[in-house]
């Protein structure tokens, strides 16, 4: 599932239909979260979780990071907006660049 990179991000942050399909359990949460997300105030669950980012080329990269998933309210609401990929709890942990020009990101473990 595509993702944006948002550094401004503060997790990753995945949309409603892509929280629905995992069959996330808020029982399995670690913190109740409400968050402006592009000028609303969306309410979900913050949740660790082992992510993947999914290789073109070479190696695919798992990552432990904090997710927010929103309230299944907000399916409707949501528009196009995609996933994104948060600076804390998750770019953090890898070393990446972005081409903008090619609009290629790059990624890999921190060694």
């Amino acid at each position: 599932m595509p993702a944006v990179v948002d550094t401004g991000a503060p997790f990753v942050v995945c949309t409603p239909q892509l929280v629905k399909y995992l069959g996330i359990d808020p029982a399995m949460s670690v913190e109740r979260k409400t968050m402006l997300i592009r000028g609303s105030w969306v309410t979900g669950y913050l949740y660790r979780l082992t992510i993947s980012i999914l290789a073109k080329g070479g190696e695919d990269l798992y990552v432990d990071a904090t997710v927010f998933a929103p309230d299944p309210e907000w399916e409707e609401g949501w528009g196009d907006l995609l996933s994104f990929l948060g600076l804390s709890g998750c770019l953090e942990r890898i070393c990446f660049a972005v081409d903008p020009g090619a609009d290629i990101f790059y990624f890999g473990p921190i060694v």
